[in-house]
């Protein structure tokens, strides 16, 4: 009876531990990805330059 309480007991923690390390590398994963994308949102602007006016030649103009 006590060989089984004790065989219940480490094959829960072997699957507890393994469960552990599976959930730290996909927070971790998943940390650099937020990571890379707040640091990709921060380089890119969110709107574009604003364009500057063209500037006529002034035998354009006197044409016009």
């Amino acid at each position: 009876m006590a060989y089984h309480v004790l065989q219940t007991l480490l094959g829960v923690t072997f699957v507890g531990v393994w469960v552990f390390i599976v959930v730290m590398i996909l927070h971790d994963k998943l940390s650099e990805a937020r990571y890379k994308r707040a640091a990709s949102a921060l380089a890119e602007p969110h709107f574009p330059a604003p364009k500057k006016p063209r500037r006529r030649s002034r035998a354009r103009r006197a044409a016009v």
